[in-house]
């Protein structure tokens, strides 16, 4: 099941919520703003994203 939240603090409180009651849900954290001079993301989102990407190729729980 994959859930989309409008913005990063709502996404971020249900997953504290889901995580609580499920023990394989993932947060999947992306950079809000759009703009084009932002388009570089931070690196620990980034670094997060791609963790959460290489999780679910695994035949592994997750955690």
């Amino acid at each position: 099941m994959l859930i989309v939240k409008s913005n990063q603090y709502e996404a971020n409180l249900l997953y504290k919520q889901v995580s609580q009651m499920i023990d394989e849900a993932l947060y999947f954290p992306v950079d809000e703003s759009y703009r084009i001079e932002s388009l570089a993301a931070s690196g620990e989102l980034l670094g997060q994203r791609l963790e959460r990407c290489i999780n679910l190729t695994r035949n592994e729980p997750h955690f």
